[in-house]
């Protein structure tokens, strides 16, 4: 009589699943890459780890929202300062530099060591104007100067074209990394004709 056969010890592997298009064009992408060794994990997209610096920035930036003034917050700098604009006010304040340094500035209790006028000029004359005054101030060890803008009465449906470009250069321009604070003038000194701006020192 025929014994019942042995089970064998063969293990059926299935057959392998076909690629998918999507499979194998990231695969061709991948084709010759390495993994680096010792080197921190990158997040493209997604969440990232709470010490991953895109995580900071955004946590950074919704700090700001939430602590602007009424009328928004305008966008940070490229060297982290802080720009605010609440009706006519507007401020600027690099990292580090504290509220009341700012606010004493605003009050005129920094006594101005140098003062620039740009009524009259043009837009380019006047960004020329300012950038070396800029210069010459932070050469001079002047640190609290007096940029007279005008109110932009006669600039047009544009808004206030000078006052404009004084903001713009000193959060952007070529010296914005000196400027520390910047702020409204109070009214003994110009009003929103004009703005104090306190530099870095050389």
């Amino acid at each position: 009589m025929a014994g019942k056969p042995k089970p064998t010890s063969e293990r059926v592997v299935p057959a392998p699943a076909k690629e998918t298009a999507e499979e194998a064009a990231f695969a061709e992408a991948m084709r010759g890459v390495r993994v680096l060794e010792g080197r921190g994990r990158v997040v493209t997209g997604g969440h990232q780890p709470p010490s991953h610096p895109a995580a900071v920035e955004a946590r950074r930036a919704r700090a700001l929202a939430k602590a602007a003034p009424a009328g928004g917050q305008l966008p940070v700098t490229g060297d982290g300062a802080e720009v605010a604009e609440a009706g006519s006010r507007w401020q600027l304040r690099a990292p580090g530099i504290d509220r009341r340094t700012v606010k004493r500035l605003g009050a005129g209790d920094l006594p101005v060591e140098a003062r620039l006028d740009l009524h009259g000029l043009t837009r380019g004359q006047a960004a020329e104007a300012l950038g070396r005054f800029l210069a010459s101030a932070r050469t001079g060890q002047r640190r609290a100067l007096l940029v007279i803008h005008g109110r932009g009465l006669h600039s047009g449906t544009g808004g206030p074209t000078l006052t404009q470009l004084v903001r713009e250069l000193l959060s952007r321009g070529e010296h914005a990394a000196a400027v520390l604070a910047a702020v409204a003038a109070p009214s003994r000194l110009g009003g929103e004709g004009a703005t104090l701006v306190w530099l870095r020192k050389s």
